[in-house]
């Protein structure tokens, strides 16, 4: 099921939490049912389902069941998915599973911790990027990106080439992982890893529950289609996250280094001219 509701466990109880569950499971049965028959089936009473609502920030529960209404209705009209041999099915289910990746991705992206971020970039001595499979597909073009502009920035994919780097960095360097689970045997040692050199580390993940797990400075998430094939890797994932490779490296010369605009203009210069004379 796609995200029909939004919500902070921190800032809810457990039943609250317990009726948001049954919320997204079943989106159409809260939306069709008062908050008497709606009491009865999630064994709470009325007032415990008022506060919910209240603490997800609607005046009344009746704002909330519009508000999923209205959610439920945009997925099913935007996203919707039909899994056929069909070829303009296969299409179809590309374009959802791409572009819904994208807006959820860039509707909920945490701007401060975005901020955070680009703010390390700007400090550090040397960038790591590490990525497996199609992860390390961001990390080769945001480092080909940051080397472009005068950082020092490496990517690897082999985990056993980062371990013996990994000695000779400090708090002075910055680790990026990519990685959608964020739970991989070769992620879990790296950060460890890191934890224990006191090499800070930038996580980019479809994983929310990552910051209890690890210690982890900034951690930026992305979004996918639930309805994406398991079987497979992520159709969409790999787009993503270059999406978010790509809003960190232009948020870096466009807030924090104006001034490179003008070298990586001279560096496409460059490279045209030698282009042309070597045609």
């Amino acid at each position: 099921m796609l995200k029909v509701l939004e919500y902070d466990k921190a800032n809810l109880t457990d039943t609250e939490i317990s009726i948001i569950e049954k919320i997204i499971e079943d989106p159409k049965f809260f939306t069709n049912k008062t908050i008497t028959e709606l009491a009865k089936n999630y064994y709470v009473s009325e007032s415990t389902i008022t506060r919910m609502a209240k603490h997800l920030g609607y005046e009344n529960i009746k704002r909330l069941q519009m508000h999923v209404y209205e959610r439920l209705n945009f997925l099913s009209k935007n996203y919707y998915i039909n899994d056929t041999v069909a070829l303009e099915d296969i299409v179809n289910n590309i374009r959802v599973y791409y572009s819904y990746s994208i807006h959820e991705t860039i509707d909920n992206l945490d701007l401060p911790a975005l901020d955070g971020l680009i703010n390390d970039l700007v400090i550090k001595k040397r960038i790591f990027t590490f990525g497996i499979g199609t992860s390390f597909l961001p990390c080769r073009v945001l480092s080909s990106n940051l080397n472009m502009i005068g950082h020092n920035c490496f990517a690897t994919e082999d985990v056993h080439s980062l371990i013996v780097m990994m000695q000779n960095m400090g708090p002075e360097d910055l680790l990026i992982i990519f990685s959608k689970s964020g739970v991989t045997k070769e992620i879990v040692s790296i950060i460890n890893l890191a934890n224990k050199f006191n090499i800070e580390v930038a996580l980019i993940t479809n994983n929310k529950e990552l910051n209890k797990l690890y210690q982890i400075k900034h951690l930026l998430l992305f979004e996918l289609h639930s309805q994406e094939n398991e079987g497979f890797s992520s159709l969409s994932a790999k787009v993503v996250q270059i999406l978010i490779a790509d809003i960190i490296f232009r948020a870096l010369i466009k807030i924090k280094q104006p001034d490179l605009e003008d070298k990586i203009i001279r560096a496409n210069n460059l490279t045209k001219n030698w282009n042309d004379e070597n045609f």
